[in-house]
């Protein structure tokens, strides 16, 4: 790989303003975080381009491209119409999104992706562990008697 095609990690060096194929946590809540990828364009019959649906609004990902982080960003109404079944597929060549318009209420925070907040945006998700399990991960990790383990869990404690 040569150098100049390095991308250093969204983690390090986010950047001060969101932008196209940047990683971005939307804040909904303070227990509710949703990371998403931002993209220009969509194959998911949006009018609008891509679009991230949640439970306080549409965002349109042309909304939150170049908008620094930390900012409070509106819903914006989204033309849910052309993605029927039965109306006309938009042309090939029609491939700028229209502009989105802003509805009257619901926001998220744009936040840029850390460690803790990518953490906290993964589903979590428990793992029982029955006893043939753990015998046999004990086998492949060849652990012995005598032998310091650590347990760091693979449950919902994350």
């Amino acid at each position: 790989m040569a150098t100049s095609d390095f991308k250093p990690s969204p983690f390090l060096e986010p950047g001060a303003a969101a932008s196209i194929g940047s990683l971005a946590i939307l804040h909904l809540k303070r227990d509710q975080l949703i990371p998403v990828v931002l993209q220009s364009t969509a194959d998911d019959g949006y009018a609008e381009g891509a679009v991230t649906n949640t439970r306080f609004g549409s965002f349109p990902h042309s909304t939150l491209k170049d908008v620094p982080w930390g900012t409070q960003v509106r819903a914006s109404k989204v033309d849910t119409g052309s993605r029927g079944r039965g109306g006309a597929k938009r042309k090939i060549d029609d491939t700028e999104p229209k502009e989105a318009i802003q509805a009257g209420t619901g926001f998220v925070h744009l936040l840029p992706p850390t460690p803790e907040s990518w953490t906290i945006s993964l589903p979590h998700r428990t793992q029982v562990v029955y006893t043939p399990d753990a015998s046999y991960i004990l086998q492949r990790l060849q652990v012995r008697p005598g032998q310091t383990i650590i347990e760091a869990g693979a449950g919902s404690g994350s």
